[in-house]
């Protein structure tokens, strides 16, 4: 049993003291309609009452007994060593009871749409401290969860910064609790009857610490210690008088200020078979998914592909478009972080081959990964098209920055090593539709993270989030497609609850090979795969050479010390563990896996350890792994992967355009330029390729040293330059003709009588007889202002919203727009002053819209140019 586990049974022992009386009141509790402020609905939550003092309890449709019981369904606070909240818990008689809220106000509103949600309004003071409490319990009509905002006000002049605040309650559903049991995922808390139904608190502000134990436990833990939860779950047990499952966060406020905390208390009204154990309910992937309960499948899974019978993997990815201009500065070619169709194509091929057996029969997982309209959605080869939500977030050069979440104040918002993950956590929420959140996990591909020049990172082990930040590698040029795949999988693998030793974290395990291990990632020949067996333990004090790795079928790979971190690879059977250059009879000690100690390393089966519920996905979010008590590695440790690896199949290259994107037709002096990286370990020559654009050379070569980047200038011939937009393609391929990469780029060539040209170019002396260096600097300013100037597309008419605006149509935007290649629209929809998930050109009206105006906002930007910014606007909707 872990030790942070029989601490805390120690401690929880230790307050056990609790009388029978107390015991039979969790058991049986009176189920009487309880005073305070009420909202009725049409459902599925059909009332909704809170107490004055916080406590909170719900009756779902068709339901005689409530959810949550409002004597211990709570808001709590503790604060300079004082606990405030109701004045009567069951589990506190005998307890230290909290210093009792001093009610002031109470009131409802709204209409439980989602424009004007139901909401009731509580306020109370903390005594005579100057602090206050004003939770705002929100509802909307349809959705099976309570949203509460808890605010504490700081009406004094001196900042608080130990203040915890809890929300917590009894499990509950018209069946007793005492026959539920725990479940624990990040960011959430909850428990699960007998018969499937789930009752989840999911927190909606980073920094949360979970507890699920006994009823009368919590409560006495939180009256005894006034500190955070512990992170822990009994999850094996049901506890003497049913569970009680709880958040905590610690916070704080800045003097005559606030600052807030927001949860979700979810329940669920049937039980969610999973037949194929995929996280995701089979009537979800059989019939679609219907988060708020208006009767429109909000996720169409079935159309998706999805398939009750064998396990589904849904992944949505979003990138940064590129850099973007700076004031006084000339654009260069932007960085595209876009995934590689190949890169994708190939994990996805790994998960359907995995040795995972299905109750249809079949083995392997179906990975659907949304990148694009054009992107392959399912075996079948279908795409996604009007089906996919990925898109373009705004450029930011570190995603993940090092400093303070709240300057000034602590913060739970940062991990353990300062990161803070407030901006991509909210950057998640505001590009993944909330109903995908519960099936897909959210991929980021950007440019850096936390200063790093790492391939990428997941938010948790498990979770639904993870980065690929290929922007920072290579000298900035980007992934190799291998390599791509091999971060994809990776980071993915994390989300899915594989440590970097499968079960465990020591890394570069021998009897460990699995793409989770950095003895695999990012290295040439290595399969793409996570591993298929559990192969034998080794002990670092006790190594037998002449047998290597028993039962290894491929290439077994370790550590030598001398020289440091030297990664050795050979075949089955024999190994040199002390890397000596013989095989030594009997046993050595060797640190194989390079972290400077002598232990017990453990093989791992990867594909059958896989959890598919983690972070949001899956009906509520995540079940727990069969532990007592969870140690939660929020971030994986990926400080000792520093660049990619270089052991890279000789004649890797990568190219990308560079430079100025714009150039004057009949303007001499001017180039264009291309960076070739070379990521291996020699070396290496390549032959550029140009096509799209003439008056530059089809052909150049160079030479690039082992693991650098060599910028290669292109010539112009101006005099064959045509004015517009064209698409620049670049190949590089070895002497040999064998294909390295490819990229495209847009590039602008203006007539020297465009206005603004035309005016800076007078100032010249004889501008085409040839360009010195100052000239040609003039000239590049020239060229800033024209592109100020320059939409990035030009339109023939306007474009126009097609469609119903009823209730169950589909609008449609028909573009009529002379578009340059190379240009790209995006699409935001609104429903008023509401922004929507929707991003792309249709929208399916639904019964929320009723009423309203709906708008989109399309933004059509292309490299080099401004973006050209449009909106239409819809009639009113319709039922």
């Amino acid at each position: 049993m872990p030790r942070a586990l029989l601490q805390m049974l120690a401690l929880l022992l230790l307050l056990a003291g609790t009388s029978a009386a107390v015991a039979a009141a969790a058991r049986e509790p009176s189920r009487q309609r309880a005073e305070g402020a009420s909202i009725t609905s049409d459902g599925p939550l059909t009332e909704i009452t809170v107490s004055p003092t916080l406590g909170t309890t719900m009756f779902r449709t068709g339901e005689q007994h409530d959810s949550c019981w409002i004597q211990d369904c709570l808001t709590v606070v503790a604060v300079r060593g004082e606990l405030y909240g109701p004045a009567f818990v069951p589990s506190w008689q005998q307890g230290r009871k909290p210093t009792p809220y001093t009610p002031i106000s109470q009131r409802t509103s709204g209409r439980g749409t989602i424009d004007a949600p139901f909401r009731i309004h509580t306020e109370v003071a903390l005594g005579d401290t100057g602090l206050r409490v004003t939770q705002v319990d929100s509802y909307v009509v349809g959705d099976e969860d309570l949203t509460s905002r808890v605010y504490l006000h700081n009406d004094t002049a001196t900042a608080v910064t130990d203040a915890v605040v809890y929300r917590a309650g009894f499990c509950y559903q018209g069946v007793p609790s005492n026959s539920w049991t725990g479940l624990v995922g990040p960011d959430r808390v909850g428990c699960v009857s007998p018969e499937g139904r789930l009752h989840q608190w999911t927190s909606e502000w980073p920094g949360a610490t979970r507890l699920v134990a006994d009823f009368v436990d919590v409560w006495r833990y939180v009256s005894d210690t006034r500190a955070p939860f512990p992170d822990a779950c009994a999850c094996d047990t049901t506890g003497t008088n049913g569970l009680v499952a709880g958040l905590s966060w610690q916070v704080g406020v800045p003097p005559e200020d606030e600052t807030w905390v927001q949860s979700r208390m979810s329940v669920s009204g049937e039980a969610l078979g999973d037949a194929d154990g995929d996280g995701l309910p089979g009537t979800w992937e059989q019939n679609g998914y219907d988060r708020d309960g208006d009767g429109v499948v909000d996720v169409d899974l079935p159309a998706m592909g999805a398939d009750p019978r064998r396990k589904d993997v849904f992944v949505e990815v979003d990138w940064m478009l590129g850099r973007t201009c700076v004031a006084n500065s000339f654009c260069l070619d932007e960085d595209r972080f876009e995934p590689d169709p190949g890169a994708i194509a190939d994990v996805v091929a790994a998960f359907a081959a995995a040795p995972v057996a299905n109750p249809d029969g079949s083995t392997g997982i179906t990975l659907h990964v949304d990148h694009g309209p054009d992107s392959v959605m399912d075996p079948s080869g279908r795409t996604w098209g009007a089906l996919s939500r990925s898109t373009d977030v705004p450029y930011t050069r570190d995603i993940l920055p090092v400093r303070p979440c709240i300057p000034g104040l602590p913060s739970g918002f940062n991990d353990s090593d300062g990161v803070c993950w407030l901006e991509l956590a909210a950057l998640q929420q505001d590009s993944l539709e909330p109903a995908r959140a519960d099936v897909f996990r959210w991929a980021l591909y950007a440019d850096v993270y936390a200063g790093s020049d790492s391939s990428g990172i997941a938010a948790g082990i498990p979770s639904s989030l993870f980065v690929l930040t290929g922007g920072a590698f290579n000298a900035g040029t980007g992934f190799t497609a291998a390599q791509e795949a091999s971060t994809f999988m990776h980071e993915l693998g994390h989300t899915l609850a594989l440590q970097h030793g499968g079960a465990d974290g020591d890394n570069r395990k021998p009897n460990y090979r699995s793409q989770m291990s950095y003895s695999w990632q990012n290295k040439a020949g290595v399969p793409l795969d996570y591993s298929r067996d559990r192969l034998p333990t080794l002990d670092e004090n006790d190594l037998t050479e002449s047998i290597g790795v028993p039962g290894a079928n491929g290439i077994v790979a370790w550590m030598c010390a001398s020289p440091a971190a030297r990664w050795t690879a050979t075949m089955p059977g024999a190994a040199d563990w002390d890397c000596d250059g013989t095989i030594d009879p009997g046993t050595t000690a060797a640190d194989v896996n390079g972290d400077g100690r002598l232990t017990v390393l453990a093989g791992h089966d990867d594909w059958a350890a896989l959890q598919y519920a983690g972070g949001e996905v899956g009906a509520f979010g995540a079940s727990d792994p069969d532990d007592d008590a969870i140690d939660l590695d929020r971030v994986p440790d990926h400080s000792e992967q520093t660049s990619l690896d270089t052991t890279v199949e000789p004649g890797a290259g990568v190219i990308r355009s560079s430079g100025v994107l714009s150039l004057v037709s009949g303007v001499g002096g001017q180039e264009l330029s291309v960076d070739v990286h070379n990521p291996g370990a020699a070396e290496a020559a390549y032959v550029v390729g140009t096509a799209g654009l003439a008056g530059v050379p089809e052909r150049l070569e160079v030479v690039v040293p082992a693991g650098a980047t060599t910028t290669v200038p292109v010539p112009v011939d101006s005099d064959r330059l045509r004015p517009g937009v064209a698409t620049w393609a670049l190949t590089l391929t070895s002497p040999d003709g064998s294909v390295r990469d490819t990229s495209s780029t847009g590039v602008r060539v203006f007539a020297p009588s465009d206005p603004v040209v035309a005016a800076a170019l007078e100032e010249l002396q004889d501008p085409v007889a040839g360009v010195g260096e100052d000239v040609r600097a003039t000239m590049l300013d020239v060229l800033e202002q024209a592109v100020e100037l320059a939409p990035a597309v030009v339109l023939d008419r306007r474009p126009r919203l097609t469609g119903r605006p009823m209730v169950g149509s589909v609008l449609r935007v028909r573009p009529a727009v002379t578009v340059p290649t190379g240009a790209r629209a995006t699409y935001r929809w609104s429903r008023g002053t509401k922004k929507l998930r929707a991003s792309g050109p249709r929208y399916r009206v639904t019964p929320r819209d009723a009423g309203a105006v709906l708008a989109v906002r399309i933004t059509w930007s292309a490299p080099g140019l401004q973006p050209t910014t449009l909106t239409l606007r819809s009639a009113k909707v319709r039922r």
